[in-house]
């Protein structure tokens, strides 16, 4: 063979070779164009997923929800229930207690916590105005050795609807519970005014007449004037038709907490 007729065969092995490696490259590019059109094709018809969040819940602003009775779910409530009075009659009585209207959350703090364990522990609120009372009053005692505590403070009425029925459920009928726990929108808690107390060093006592036998009783029955907090319920009262509640104090500090119990203050000393 020639040398001219081998470097033909060469350039022309060399061209199939070329223009077959260019026929593949462009087959592979179709393909891809293809595979990722379909998938946006798809993708555009899927239906869109609600993204979680993997931020854990972020813990509730303090003054939101005040409570005052071990952590429960409010839901045992009976939706036909006629206790509640969200803004009650001023006018009239229920069971002998007055009616009282729901402070503004606004108007309340925290002053404390309260629980026998950390599992049923709960934040305790106040009015502003008390509250301040209620910490010189605390840190007064504590210097003499007295270790106060709350144990309630601000109740919604929700919530004092649910300690009722758990009341009304040992004593079978409105009028008996009432003389322990007062009836939604006839509490005292709910100004934020009032306040249950505890002696810390005598847990037993909590919310029992035997609280009266504590160091913390005693001091109060010397000092809490001073504080302008009195109790509501003493052993002597007859018109209030509440028991005797040694733990249940209230502010009367200010001009317009005074003026929330003038009622109540008049019929105590009936």
């Amino acid at each position: 063979m020639k040398q001219t007729e081998k470097w033909k065969w060469f350039y022309l092995l060399l061209g199939v070779f070329i223009v077959g490696n260019l026929g593949a490259m462009a087959f592979v590019k179709f393909v891809m164009t293809l595979r990722d059109t379909t998938a946006q094709t798809e993708t555009s018809i899927m239906p869109s997923v609600p993204q979680v969040s993997t931020v854990p819940n972020s813990v509730p602003q303090v003054a939101a929800e005040p409570t005052s009775a071990p952590k429960s779910a409010v839901s045992s409530v009976p939706t036909n229930t006629s206790l509640v009075s969200v803004s009650p009659n001023l006018s009239v009585e229920k069971y002998g207690h007055l009616p009282y209207q729901e402070a503004s959350q606004a108007d309340v703090e925290l002053v404390g916590s309260y629980g026998l364990s950390q599992k049923d522990e709960r934040y305790e609120f106040l009015h502003k105005e008390a509250s301040h009372a209620w910490l010189h009053m605390q840190f007064a005692a504590r210097d003499e050795g007295v270790w106060l505590i709350i144990i309630s403070g601000f109740r919604t009425e929700v919530r004092q609807t649910k300690v009722f029925l758990d009341q009304l459920k040992k004593k079978k009928n409105e009028a008996a519970a009432a003389r322990y726990v007062a009836p939604p929108g006839f509490s005292e808690h709910h100004t934020g005014y009032t306040l249950d107390l505890g002696d810390g060093s005598a847990p037993k006592t909590d919310l029992k007449t035997e609280f009266e036998r504590t160091k913390a009783f005693r001091w109060l029955t010397k000092h809490a004037q001073k504080y302008g907090f009195e109790m509501s319920f003493g052993p002597n009262q007859k018109e209030t038709g509440v028991a005797y509640e040694p733990w249940h104090w209230r502010y009367i500090g200010t001009s317009h907490a005074l003026a929330i119990f003038d009622r109540a203050r008049k019929k105590s000393l009936l």
